[in-house]
């Protein structure tokens, strides 16, 4: 023979009542005499109740990124406009990795292994990058990164 469920509708109205005014996981479960706060968690979860925000978090939340997609070596987002970018630009000078000076950029390119170019322009005091893949390279998480100012 089964047992009985625990959460009875009273206990569900408390819960969702002690929900409602603020309390946390931890709080409810201590003031109903749950086994754990887990599972008032996954009560909560189970009756579909949302979480709230952290003290201190943002109110506004951001819409999420869709997933990249690569295609012929080009960067689309789901959900932009899908317009195609410009090409990458052509290297001018591509060099193989035994042909770069100290001061070559050293973004790869085409190829693979030992015939892997490089784009060999000429790279910013105290970085490995030119100006145009620094600013690739040094661009912040989600941001999409801008064209050389010429």
């Amino acid at each position: 023979m089964k047992e009985p469920s625990w959460w009875t509708e009273d206990r569900v109205t408390e819960l969702r009542t002690r929900w409602a005014n603020g309390e946390s996981g931890s709080q409810i479960g201590r003031a109903m005499h749950a086994k754990s706060r887990n599972a008032i968690v996954g009560k909560l979860y189970r009756l579909g109740l949302r979480s709230r925000l952290a003290i201190g978090a943002k109110t506004e939340l951001k819409p999420k990124r869709n997933t990249v997609h690569h295609l012929d070596g080009r960067i689309f987002f789901r959900g932009d406009d899908m317009n195609e970018p410009e090409p990458p630009p052509q290297f001018t000078n591509p060099k193989l990795l035994l042909e770069l000076n100290q001061c070559d950029c050293r973004w790869p390119g085409a190829g693979r292994g030992a015939e892997m170019l490089y784009c060999g322009a000429a790279v910013l005091h105290g970085y490995s990058y030119c100006l145009h893949h620094c600013r690739i390279a040094f661009a912040k998480p989600g941001s999409t990164p801008r064209a050389p100012r010429q």
